[in-house]
Parts: structure tokens; C-alpha cells; sequence
């Protein structure tokens, strides 16, 4: 008999589907507080032995059902109080569609493995679809979720940091490896409520930048040393740098200082070709054993268990093997590791190319064209800045850092993020005033 838990779960999940269908924007908000806690308690389930592979799988599964509830929703609301869909967007999600469709076929993977891996790695970006159409008041109800839910995730860092992760979730990292290179000896990461590390880091990059744009207030500044102390303290640099970088950006737009729009402009560019300089200079380095932070606990979550050669090679193998339309869905090597994660054979296919980086990514899997459309799509968001540095702060940090140190903070499930704020910035009667 399955546990009452699992059955408490199911029927929440489905009561966030049938709202999602009939009112969607609601079930925007329910969905942001499932994925929250989502995490926790499928590590409770299979650690303890309360479901088995199979229906743990139904868990992942649950929040690919919701989206797509939520897209469908979305497109009857649109329909039937005839809302214009925003046409940059709309085009965007056409020419992603015809480049996963390309890159499947080039693959090196099984159809399968194929259709498996691109549902967990970028179905999630499909929520631009619901979300150009949410209005300013469901936007406020959202950001306000976030900002409340914060200190619970904040506190259980702090108190990880402190007293270690609970038995079942290093039990959970001994039979699942989704949340890998976890362990160097006796040190483990802190380990999140969500069930991937980085939702938790563009959550509070998100509410970094809410608490500047708020008035100051003892409080404001004690909820911020408390956030930034819980990121450090989770032990990986992507997250440190993803939100002091969102909030040093928005600290400068937001001054009247001259040439801001081209300092913007320049992040952008820097972000795709900063990546063959920065990996060739780091790697030298890296070589030399330049980088060495110390052997203390924390010097050791800020430099995440050591050296990323691995990342930096990926990088310059992504450029030495760039290709029009890419290599194929999965080139990357991500694929490889959600394959491990699922228990499937990933030793079948060659890793003789991969990459550990956004940039590197879209390269490897899409190819020149596929990089092209990103370059777009960063364009877009520099020409429709104006006074949106809130949402202009979150998604470019993300992917300037994703670019620099080598991670995949845009895909997976942190893109529920960062491309549900990419819809929101592009609608032009929502600004970062919004919430107050």
C-alpha cells in the first residue's frame, strides 16, 4: 500500500491541474509553491522507501503535467477574452521548436532518450507561453510568494550549514545523483527543499533585487545578510555569484550614472564571447594551481569542492567542434548526466565532446543557428530595457554567470525563473515598480 503521503501529494498536484486549466494565472501561484517543497519530500519518499523508482518518476513527472495544464489554460483564456499574444515570443518559441526538432534528428541518442531528456531539460522554457498574458495583480501575488517563502529556505541552509544535511537526504544522495559532487570527504553541500540547487539561487537572486527596490528598513537589511549568508553557506560559487551579480546590476542601473545602456549592452556581448578567452586564461591557471582557497569548510563551499578543469575543457572542445546545426540533442553531455540520474545506461554514448556551460550547450546541441536565435533573444531583452531593471537584473545575471563559470542555470528546471521574468519583461504594461 502506498503511503498516505504519496496520495496527499497526487491530490494536490491534480487540484493544481484542474485550476490550471480553468483559472491559470491562479494556478501559476500554485505551481511556484509546489516546486518549492517538491524537492523535500520526493527525497523522503524514496530514501525512507515509501515509493518506489517508478512512482518517484511520477513526481518528477508532476510538474511537466502542471505546465502543460498551465499552457493549455493559458491558450483558452487567450481565446476567450481574445488577448493579443506577444509576437516576439510567440516566434521565438516556433524557431525553438524547429531547432529541437533538427537537433533530435542529428542526435546520437535513441528517439527515446531523445524525447526523455529534452522534456526534463527544456520543456520548462515552454512557460513563456502562459506567462505573457499574466496580469500585474497575479505578477504582485507572485512576487509576494517568493519573497515570504524565502526565509523558509534561508533557515534551512543556516541550519544545514550548522548541523549537516538529515539522514535521509544523504541517504537520497547515496541512491539518486541529481544532486551530484555533493560529497569531498566529510564536507556535503547544502542541500535544498527544491529538488535541484539552482531554482533555489535565481529564487533568491529574485528576492535580493525585490529587498533593493523596497524601502530600507532594519528588517530589509537583516532579510538580506540572512539570504546572502544562506547562499555562501550552500556551497557553490554559481550561486553566490548569480545573486551579488543580480544585485550589483541593478544597483547600477538604477543610479543616474552616464553610459549605462552601454555597459548593458556590453554584458550582453561579453556573455557570448567571453567564453573561449575566459576558458583557455582559467584553464592555464587552474594548470598551475593558482587557485587553491584553502582547506577550511568554508573556503571549500566557496570554491565548490575544488577546481572546474573539467568546465574549462568542455568549453574549448564546445568552440574546437561548432557546426551549423550542432552535433545533436544531448552533444552537450548533460543529457548523459540526467540519463546516470534516471538509472539508464549512459556509457552506450560517446563523451569524447561535452560541455559544462550555457554557451557551450546551445553549440554543441544546436549548433551556430541556435546560438544565433540566443543572440537574438539577448538583443531583445537590451532594445525593451527602458526602466525594467528589475527583470533585466535576474535574467542577465543568469546568464552571465551561467556563462563565465560553466553552468546550466537557463535550463532544467531553474528556467521556470528565468524565462517566465523574459515573458513578463517583454509585456510593456509591466515595470519593475510592479511591486511595492
Amino acid at each position: 500500500m502506498l503511503n498516505p503521503i504519496f496520495w496527499l501529494i497526487s491530490i494536490f498536484v491534480f487540484y493544481i491541474i484542474m485550476i490550471s486549466l480553468t483559472k491559470w494565472e491562479k494556478g501559476i501561484l500554485f505551481f511556484f509553491f509546489y516546486i518549492q517543497f517538491a524537492g523535500f519530500f520526493k527525497r523522503i519518499m524514496l530514501s525512507m522507501g515509501y515509493v518506489n523508482n517508478v512512482l518517484y518518476n511520477f513526481f518528477v513527472g508532476y510538474q511537466y503535467l502542471i505546465l502543460f495544464s498551465l499552457i493549455v489554460g493559458a491558450i483558452i483564456f487567450k481565446n476567450r477574452n481574445n488577448l493579443k499574444s506577444n509576437s516576439f515570443i510567440s516566434m521565438w518559441v516556433i524557431v525553438f521548436i524547429l531547432l529541437l526538432i533538427i537537433s533530435s534528428f542529428l542526435s546520437p541518442y535513441s528517439l527515446n532518450d531523445v524525447i526523455f531528456v529534452s522534456i526534463l531539460h527544456y520543456f520548462p522554457l515552454f512557460i513563456l507561453l502562459p506567462s505573457q498574458f499574466l496580469s500585474k495583480e497575479y505578477l504582485n501575488k507572485l512576487l509576494s510568494l517568493w519573497y515570504y517563502t524565502a526565509p523558509i529556505h534561508i533557515f534551512y541552509q543556516i541550519f544545514q550549514y550548522f548541523h549537516g544535511p538529515f539522514s535521509f537526504e544523504l541517504n537520497f544522495l547515496l541512491t539518486k545523483s541529481s544532486l551530484s559532487h555533493s560529497f569531498d570527504s566529510s564536507f556535503v553541500r547544502g542541500i535544498p527543499l527544491y529538488d535541484n540547487v539552482e531554482p533555489l539561487y535565481l529564487h533568491l537572486t529574485i528576492v535580493a533585487v525585490l529587498i533593493l527596490s523596497k524601502r530600507k528598513t532594519i528588517v530589509s537589511f537583516v532579510y538580506l545578510f540572512l539570504l546572502l549568508l544562506s547562499v555562501v553557506q550552500t556551497g557553490n560559487r554559481g550561486g553566490v555569484l548569480i545573486v551579488v551579480g543580480g544585485m550589483l546590476l541593478f544597483t547600477y542601473l538604477k543610479t543616474q550614472l552616464p553610459f549605462r545602456k552601454s555597459l548593458v549592452l556590453f554584458s550582453s556581448v561579453f556573455i557570448i564571447f567571453s567564453l573561449n578567452f575566459f576558458s583557455d586564461f582559467l584553464w592555464h591557471i587552474t594548470q598551475l594551481g593558482s587557485i587553491n582557497l584553502g582547506n577550511s569548510d568554508f573556503f571549500r563551499r566557496l570554491g565548490t569542492l575544488g577546481t572546474f578543469s573539467d568546465r574549462l575543457m568542455g568549453r574549448q572542445i564546445a568552440f574546437e567542434h561548432i557546426s551549423l546545426f550542432g552535433h545533436g540533442f544531448g552533444t552537450s553531455g548533460f543529457a548523459m548526466n540526467t540519463l546516470r540520474n534516471k538509472g539508464l545506461d549512459a556509457t552506450l554514448y560517446d563523451r569524447s565532446i561535452f560541455a559544462h556551460d550555457l554557451i557551450g550547450e546551445i553549440i554543441l546541441d544546436f549548433g551556430i543557428i541556435g546560438l544565433f536565435v540566443f543572440m537574438i533573444l539577448l538583443w531583445k531583452i537590451y532594445k525593451k530595457l527602458n526602466t525594467k531593471y528589475f527583470f533585466y537584473s535576474v535574467i542577465t545575471s543568469s546568464f552571465l554567470i551561467s556563462s563565465l563559470i560553466g553552468s546550466s542555470l537557463t535550463f532544467g528546471r531553474s528556467a521556470y525563473f528565468v524565462f517566465l521574468l523574459i515573458a513578463v519583461f517583454f509585456n510593456n504594461y509591466l515595470t519593475e515598480s510592479t511591486f511595492n
